[in-house]
């Protein structure tokens, strides 16, 4: 028999409904909410406004340069930010701890810090114009800088991922007792693999929307090295709606399908 003093279920589950929909509320709100408005915005004026926005020059031009500075950090960091989780998850040496602790810095330091200390080291009057000169490459205001200040901003994406998942490996291999090559068939090369993809996705949206490392390092000149991030914000000024709505459609779009595409290759690799 029930005491009349006991809570009954129903009282006892409102506090958990009540979460979930206060948490799915506040993802609605701070997700789906723009996503939507966005997508409004696109096709306001209808679809072949949108098309005849994207089809100005200026417009195009920052998409493309965007998409290639992007995948180009994104390759970069894949390869570079592999090899410094590696190297911090399997060795032992002097300086590891800080080494670790200096992968936090690109988030804590503003972009724009970050793209103005390369113009310090690489412009004309830069400490390292020396440099520059031997190589007769311009870097400041340029596509290498501009490179080198998004590698900078998104270094801790895929190092972080990849260093994480071999710390995990670490722990199932000290209770799995399985040979080496097991272990590296079985477990690291999985781990790592997703890790890696993961990072990759999320180096390839950072690199997208960055604007003020780019800004500072490359400037905005027209045709040049105008990302779509430094478009969108000249358009804003002009008032270019449905200009800045595409713009910020297909950067979206980009993350959005490679991010899901990566998701999706990994359910099923798991089913499989």
């Amino acid at each position: 028999m029930t005491s009349p003093d006991a809570p009954s279920v129903g009282s006892s589950r409102w506090p958990h409904f009540l979460l979930i929909g206060a948490t799915v509320a506040y993802l609605a709100a701070l997700l789906l909410a723009p996503l939507a408005v966005l997508i409004r915005d696109a096709f306001s004026h209808g679809f072949w406004e949108l098309v005849f926005a994207l089809g100005n020059p200026d417009a195009w031009h920052s998409i493309r340069f965007s998409l290639a500075l992007a995948f180009a950090a994104t390759a970069v960091n894949v390869i570079a930010g592999t090899a410094v989780g590696w190297v911090l998850a399997r060795h032992r040496f002097p300086g590891r701890s800080l080494l670790t602790a200096l992968l936090n810095v690109p988030l804590s330091v503003p972009p724009f810090v970050a793209g103005y200390s390369l113009v310090l080291l690489f412009g004309r009057q830069g400490y390292l114009r020396w440099f520059v000169n031997v190589l007769g490459l311009r870097i400041a205001f340029a596509w290498p800088g501009m490179l080198l200040a998004t590698v900078f901003v998104t270094l801790p994406f895929v190092a972080k991922e990849v260093l994480g998942a071999l710390q995990r490996t670490e722990k199932d291999v000290s209770s799995g007792g399985a040979s080496p090559r097991e272990v590296f068939r079985q477990v690291t090369v999985p781990d790592v693999r997703w890790a890696l993809l993961h990072g990759a996705a999320l180096t390839l949206a950072a690199s997208l929307g960055e604007f003020g490392a780019v800004y500072a390092a490359g400037g905005d000149p027209r045709g040049s090295t105008e990302t779509a991030a430094l478009f969108v914000a000249r358009a804003l000024d002009a008032r270019m709606t449905a200009a800045v709505a595409g713009v910020s459609l297909c950067l979206a779009g980009v993350s959005f399908v490679f991010y899901l595409t990566i998701d999706w290759l990994r359910d099923r690799s798991r089913a499989g």
